[in-house]
């Protein structure tokens, strides 16, 4: 999940509308654990992070409200385990 705020942070950084652009983040693009560099830091710190105002995000408005969607965020590694047919 931080790896594709960051992608959009980068390509998005200097669209002409960037005012008017919305980033929802949802929990679907969340890590799964297929690599040790899967393991996912706190979500409400990179909520934090990755917040308006904040210099990290240049401008970009990330919308963190469906972070709860699919359970809790700290469980999330463990759902995707329990669940290996999805």
């Amino acid at each position: 999940m931080q790896r594709a705020i960051q992608t959009a942070i980068h390509m998005f950084k200097k669209h002409p509308n960037l005012a008017n652009i919305r980033f929802i983040v949802l929990p679907i693009i969340r890590e799964v654990l297929e690599t040790s560099n899967d393991i996912m830091p706190n979500i409400e710190t990179s909520a934090k992070k990755y917040s308006p105002g904040e210099a990290i995000c240049e401008g970009l408005n990330f919308n963190f409200a469906l972070i709860y969607l699919f359970g809790i965020p700290r469980l999330w590694q463990i759902y995707t385990l329990a669940n290996l047919e999805k």
